[in-house]
């Protein structure tokens, strides 16, 4: 039915005047039909983005554990390649493990690189590729360098060496970022915090060694 409406000295058919506010309700209708869409996909994807990235940090931590045992078979082939027994102690060991203790993170970092971002994040893999490291040296020296070993000495190995291991890599960990990995790739400079961060971990670890072989000479430290 066509009814016309009057306006001023003309006539309009209503269809004509009702059409325009009609296609714009669509129009209107439309839009926010699409937002409630995108929204229903956003919050859809958000669980499965959130199950991903945890995901990848449980596999992160993975690889830190992997890198305990690729750091010992690093650290044994870089201080059997040394002729003096002195330099390995003091130079030789610290150097090479505080290195390779941290493979594990190098490889996801290598492979994941937007995943590890913040540097605490970073540092306590490290740290974690640390203990496990200093837990199988521990055991290697209990079962195979000193199997006739004390109480004492048990202890001492499971307790003190293993925190040096970690606490060191930790500091180690705080050099490791995405620079250092471009790096490997000749894509950036090596980074200075990498610079201090490994150095404070080498020194620290020297000093160790260091303390406990004069320490063990002079007869302070015995574990009988």
């Amino acid at each position: 039915m066509n009814v016309s409406i009057l306006s001023g000295p003309h006539t309009f058919p209503a269809t004509l005047v009702a059409s325009p506010r009609s296609q714009a309700d669509h129009t209107c209708e439309a839009k926010v039909l699409q937002q409630a869409d995108r929204r229903t996909h956003t919050q859809l994807a958000l669980p499965e983005a959130r199950q991903a990235g945890l995901r990848l940090h449980l596999l992160a931590v993975l690889f830190a554990l992997m890198g305990g045992p690729l750091g010992i078979i690093g650290a044994l082939f870089a201080e059997s390649s040394s002729s003096i027994p002195l330099l390995v102690i003091f130079v030789g060991a610290p150097l090479a493990e505080e290195i390779l203790k941290p493979v594990g993170v190098y490889l996801f970092m290598l492979r994941w690189r937007d995943v590890l971002r913040s540097r605490l994040h970073i540092a306590s893999l490290v740290a974690i590729s640390g203990v496990c490291f200093g837990l199988i040296e521990s055991l290697v020296y209990v079962t195979v360098y000193v199997p006739d070993h004390s109480q004492e000495f048990f202890i001492y190995r499971f307790t003190v060496t293993v925190a040096v291991h970690g606490i060191c890599s930790f500091i180690a960990g705080l050099g490791v970022s995405q620079q250092l990995i471009r790096w490997t790739d000749g894509q950036a400079p090596f980074p200075r915090a990498a610079k201090w961060a490994f150095g404070a971990a080498i020194g620290l670890h020297a000093i160790y060694n260091t303390t406990v072989v004069i320490l063990a000479l002079a007869g302070v430290l015995t574990f009988d």
